[in-house]
């Protein structure tokens, strides 16, 4: 029970942090836009 908890965490943690990159992606591609067209 407690080793099956101890795996639900680990998969939790890392998908989160994958949505987390996503989301970090999705603000730098904006920032460096606005930066471009700023630029530009």
């Amino acid at each position: 029970m407690k080793m099956m908890k101890i795996k639900k965490m680990k998969v939790n943690n890392r998908t989160f942090s994958i949505y987390l990159a996503k989301i970090y992606m999705k603000i730098h591609k904006y920032f460096i836009s606005r930066l471009y067209k700023r630029n530009v």
